[in-house]
């Protein structure tokens, strides 16, 4: 949302769904603190030390895990947050949108969600009526469904071109392949490529049987620190243009 001031545009981040009350100190998270430290943004620290969370706060959150329990943790217990999948499908990153439990959230899949925003907005604002179209291709019901739907849009030309295809002519510039928009789609494409390569590897030790278990999952996580490292902050404001010191 926005407003203006003196006539100055001003920015209001307006969307308090998941706000948590952290008065009486912060939650602990149910990841250990290696994956921890991968989910935040670059210059964060997964070690600082946090305020042991009130007994509401752990009977809530044991109850959430486990159905029909209201007891709280032993004295000692780490409070485990859940980690479950919420949000509004067309702005999550693609990991999050797959069949199965959501992966651990990672500082890349913000970035991923902020391309999203921005493609949303060059898609369907309308600059001279002031009013939105969304892209019908995303407003589905289902959150993997609408995963397919942003995977195609993602990896197919021709599907690109058709989410873009009401664009306001104050944004066709974005719809150039040398723009930062398109060059940020590219970017994300060839992250979602190579999670075909981790599907194969998983789909060629499930019918060949050619590898142990730890074989497959250290190829695993190699091919996801490619990702990993395919969507970097500096490599975001790169292409941007944009200073990583902002």
């Amino acid at each position: 949302m926005w407003f203006i001031k003196d006539g100055q545009v001003i920015g209001v981040l307006c969307d308090w769904d998941l706000a948590e009350d952290h008065s009486n100190g912060d939650v602990r998270s149910i990841l250990p603190a290696e994956a921890v430290g991968a989910s935040l943004p670059p210059g964060t620290s997964a070690g600082e030390k946090m305020a042991k969370p009130s007994n509401e706060q752990q009977s809530q959150t044991n109850a959430e895990q486990v159905p029909g329990s209201t007891s709280a943790p032993l004295e000692g217990d780490h409070m485990q947050k859940p980690r479950y999948r919420t949000g509004t499908g067309p702005f999550m990153a693609l990991d999050l949108l797959r069949e199965g439990n959501p992966p651990i959230h990672k500082y890349r899949h913000d970035l991923e969600s902020f391309f999203y925003l921005y493609a949303y907005a060059a898609a369907g604002y309308d600059p001279t009526n002031k009013i939105f179209r969304p892209i019908k291709q995303w407003q589905l019901e289902s959150l993997v469904a609408i995963g397919k739907a942003k995977h195609w849009f993602l990896t197919n030309e021709v599907e690109n071109e058709a989410v873009f295809s009401s664009a306001h002519e104050e944004f066709k510039p974005l719809l150039a392949p040398e723009s930062f928009l398109m060059q940020l789609r590219w970017m994300f494409r060839i992250v979602e490529r190579e999670m075909g390569a981790i599907e194969d590897i998983r789909s060629s030790a499930k019918y060949r049987r050619l590898r142990s278990p730890e074989d497959v999952e250290a190829e695993v996580r190699e091919a996801e620190k490619k990702r990993d490292e395919g969507v970097t902050y500096s490599e975001f404001m790169s292409i941007l243009g944009a200073s990583e010191d902002m």
